[in-house]
């Protein structure tokens, strides 16, 4: 009787244990979930982001020994819409990976509320605009003297600007052993055991190559030898099988040939850059919760994106083009965001093609323009309102003579009306409805609002102009005029 009991408390103590295995497994699957929705994941800590997804990689292993409790879980959880686009699979058919929609087939440009994407700082006059054409637009035509597609290296090289910030020789030997295992879509060894240098380069590496877009974070496992450690083993969380990536590179190897086909071929740096951050804000519509919107699948292939997907696909598309560049992350207004350091015509720049699209949503009657606020800036005007984090450091960017303004005679250095004339006159004789200039100082900012439009000097300069708006770029001093 006594050894009933006994044997009964232990297949109670099982089941309860067996129960509470399965509810800490059910809340550790819910808990990674809300942790990698994008919403919620762009605003982790850097170390929170490669702890959840340490977590991640354990519960997707832990699948292989409970299949059908996993997907029980995961069929039940995924009904929840805000879990849904965790859930989600490429599902090609016989066509390969979809095609980024045409211009044709593109939605109304959707904001994300709040997002540091169309809040970059302007405030817009009361009034009605009329609807207008943009300044200038991408044809996607084969030029004359256009970009030759020959000796491009889809493969983006070895090194970038990250691999030249390393310190030693081991740290630059782990970074091609990283190199040809997220290569080879693969779980690979490191012969360095120490998760500090792993940790640094690796992060240093995928800021290299925008075009590993199917990995992020990773999980690491030493490997020793009579008790001493010899060599880290290193598990990449893929987000896509071997098979699907060399698809997915495909498709965005031939979207790549034809953004660059109409590029400027004989042309400076400037010229190229200049090419590429039009591009993208042209064809690019932001939107908060677009699928693989931390990379450059997202841009080519959905045509929808955030700051991180804008800012990786310019790199990307600038390296191959043989100019350099980074994409830097860190806080804007507030809010994490990315951007790019470029080195153009021989010097570095900072720019924020994000913010370029600020002007590009047709929802208020703006029409499609280009926002030059954020392109060719030195590191002091950025850190006005861009903070970077500490994950590598950039380079110090001092040049202004790439800026737009500088380089386009659309600089206003102080109270000058002759310079105002000559920048509103020469627009509308060029049938232009949108004009835009920067102002050295916040002084001359506020003079050049008081005389364009308190004194109504605007009307003097240009005759027959009966509405407009007007935008207000404070941290930069940039003015934006919107004629009918």
């Amino acid at each position: 009787m006594d050894r009933r009991r006994r044997n009964g408390r232990r297949k109670g103590g099982f089941l309860s244990w067996l129960i509470g295995l399965v509810r800490m497994m059910i809340f550790l699957i819910v808990l990674v979930m809300v942790l990698k929705h994008e919403v919620v994941y762009s605003r982790l800590p850097y170390t929170a982001r490669i702890l959840v997804d340490d977590v991640d990689i354990l519960l997707r292993q832990t699948e292989d020994f409970f299949p059908d409790f996993a997907e029980a879980v995961e069929g039940m959880i995924s009904r929840i819409p805000f879990f849904s686009d965790y859930f989600d699979k490429a599902d090609w058919g016989e066509n390969g990976p979809p095609r980024r929609p045409s211009d044709n087939e593109k939605e109304t440009k959707q904001s994300g509320e709040g997002f540091p994407a169309h809040d970059s700082g302007y405030s817009f006059s009361d009034g009605v605009a009329g609807e207008s054409t943009p300044e200038t637009a991408y044809s996607g035509q084969e030029t004359d003297d256009g970009f030759s597609l020959s000796g491009i290296d889809f493969n983006y090289g070895d090194t970038g600007y990250c691999y030249s910030l390393l310190d030693s020789s081991d740290e630059q030997r782990m970074y091609m052993e990283i190199l040809e295992g997220l290569r080879n879509v693969e779980e690979f060894p490191v012969s360095t055991p120490s998760t500090e240098m792993l940790e640094k380069v690796y992060f240093h590496l995928l800021a290299d190559h925008p075009e590993i877009f199917y990995v992020s974070g990773y999980a690491s496992t030493v490997q020793t030898m009579n008790g001493l450690p010899i060599s880290l083993k290193v598990s990449p969380d893929y987000s896509m099988s071997r098979e699907d990536v060399e698809k997915y590179k495909s498709s965005v190897e031939d979207i790549a040939r034809e953004i660059l086909v109409g590029a400027p071929g004989n042309g400076t740096d400037y010229d190229f850059v200049k090419y590429i951050f039009d591009y993208l804000i042209r064809t690019t519509e932001y939107e908060l919760g677009a699928d693989q919107n931390q990379n450059i699948l997202s841009v080519l292939i959905k045509g929808r994106s955030v700051c991180n997907g804008y800012s990786k696909t310019m790199q990307y598309l600038l390296g191959l083009g043989g100019i350099e560049s980074v994409t830097v992350s860190g806080v804007a207004d507030g809010e994490l965001h990315a951007w790019n350091v470029v080195k153009m015509d021989g010097a570095y720049y900072q720019f924020d093609v994000t913010w370029g699209d600020a002007l590009s949503s047709g929802e208020d009657g703006y029409g499609d323009y280009v926002n030059y606020a954020y392109f060719a800036l030195t590191s002091e005007e950025m850190e006005r309102d861009h903070q970077p984090d500490d994950t590598f450091r950039i380079p110090s960017c001092t040049a202004a003579e790439g800026n737009y303004f500088i380089k386009n005679g659309l600089f206003v250095e102080g109270e000058d009306m002759e310079k105002l004339a000559r920048i509103f006159t020469r627009a509308h004789s060029a049938g232009q409805s949108f004009i835009q200039f920067r102002c050295s100082s916040s002084g001359v900012r506020e003079w050049c609002l008081s005389e364009l439009v308190s004194e109504g000097k605007l009307g003097q300069l240009l005759p027959g102009l009966t509405e407009y708006r007007y935008a207000v770029q404070e941290a930069q001093n940039v003015l934006c005029f919107f004629m009918d």
